[in-house]
């Protein structure tokens, strides 16, 4: 179960680079500075200078000599922090998962789908807890300020329809999961020319474990399904879609390409209307007490180490989670009808949050996946190939 809770963060001694946007990302160290520089510096996207893959970190301070005493008591508060937030990881997958997918397939929806949802519900709003978060940033974005304060009550997906958000980190995973306990859906690997765009599905506990990774490394015995039959089933099942069109998650900076999984126009004139809402999820930068909540970069242990580092900031609760959702207002986000559905969702998400768009997608990711995991002799650099030898390996 502790795979269930796992990170990412490849531990190590750390340059620090600025970026034009004032930014501290995160680099392995190497003799030359320079090359392990000019390495990462195709990931830079030209239009708007963001790093969208390097995880961000604070930014260099003094050391105190009470540092080292310090650390390690954090480090030992972490470890206590932690002990409720896999035990309710565990109740989660025993109550939610595994009995409630028992009685999904032997009793009717009536039934079992208000078990899920309360003991979803109770479940993550437990961790959330734990991990810091009494309160969690929930902001509302609309073109006019009419109406704007009775968002909250007409922001409710019913069943069969999706929201959208850009993909950050695994936290906001439990807060959908909270919200409104969806099932969670993800673009595909292009299967060849000519045939339908084609999406995947995950449960919460195996989304937590893909975080970080891309399509081109998917879960095993995941099924490839248009997204019209996803949507169908999701609306016989009671349950709302959460799609995540990047496909794989950013530092936060920018918001990477989105993946087409509606297909063309003509395509889509025979499916049945459902309400599209979307969401743009933001973490404040880390400071020299507070980790980063970004989780770009994956490791052979999924999640675990950046749970631990976000459990030893100090003080817990005072700052509380750094997390921050705005939802834009349905009257603002595009109909399932529309043409270019796919762009209009990511001009609405970029704008509910107010972020940039970068020219870089989960296949760049991939690339640098390659680039971050292989070392080269000192002074000696070359372009990775497309697909990775390392570092985007399959986790399950």
């Amino acid at each position: 179960m502790i795979a269930f809770f796992a990170d990412s963060s490849k531990p190590a001694t750390t340059v620090r680079q600025a970026t034009k946007h004032s930014q501290t990302l995160e680099l392995p160290t190497s003799s030359a500075t320079a090359v392990a520089m000019e390495k990462y510096s195709r990931w830079r996207d030209p239009g708007t200078g963001i790093q969208p893959f390097l995880t961000p970190i604070p930014p260099r301070s003094e050391a105190s000599p009470l540092e080292s005493v310090f650390t390690g008591i954090r480090y030992v508060v972490g470890v206590v922090r932690a002990i409720p937030i896999v035990l309710c990881g565990i109740l989660y997958l025993l109550t939610v998962e595994i009995i409630g997918g028992i009685l999904s397939a032997t009793t009717p929806s009536v039934i079992h789908r208000p078990y899920c949802r309360v003991a979803s519900a109770v479940w993550t709003r437990l961790i959330l807890l734990f991990l810091g978060a009494l309160r969690l940033d929930v902001k509302f974005s609309a073109s006019t300020s009419r109406g704007k304060s009775d968002l909250k009550n007409t922001w409710k997906p019913k069943a069969g329809d999706l929201i959208v958000s850009n993909w950050v980190s695994w936290i906001e995973l439990l807060w959908f999961t909270y919200k409104f306990d969806p099932i969670f859906v993800f673009p595909s690997e292009a299967s060849s020319l000519g045939t339908p765009p084609t999406v995947f599905t995950l449960p919460l506990s195996r989304t937590l474990l893909y975080t970080g990774y891309t399509p081109s490394t998917p879960p095993t015995s995941t099924i490839r399904e248009t997204f019209s039959d996803v949507q169908t089933r999701a609306k016989q099942q009671d349950r709302v879609l959460c799609l995540f069109p990047e496909g794989t998650t950013s530092n936060g900076r920018g918001v990477l390409k989105f993946e087409d999984v509606f297909g063309n126009h003509g395509e889509r004139k025979g499916w049945t209307p459902f309400g599209i809402w979307l969401v743009c999820v933001k973490y404040p930068s880390p400071t020299p007490l507070t980790s980063s909540a970004t989780y770009s970069i994956p490791s052979a242990f999924p999640i675990l180490a950046h749970l631990l580092k976000i459990l030893t900031d100090f003080p817990p609760f005072v700052r509380g989670l750094p997390t921050s959702f705005t939802l834009l207002a349905p009257n603002d986000s595009p109909l399932s009808s529309s043409p270019g559905l796919t762009e209009a969702c990511a001009k609405g998400i970029t704008t509910a949050g107010r972020l940039k768009r970068v020219g870089f997608g989960w296949e760049d990711k991939d690339a640098f996946f390659q680039a971050f995991y292989t070392k080269k002799p000192t002074g000696t650099f070359s372009p990775p190939d497309k697909k990775p030898t390392k570092g985007t390996r399959k986790a399950w």
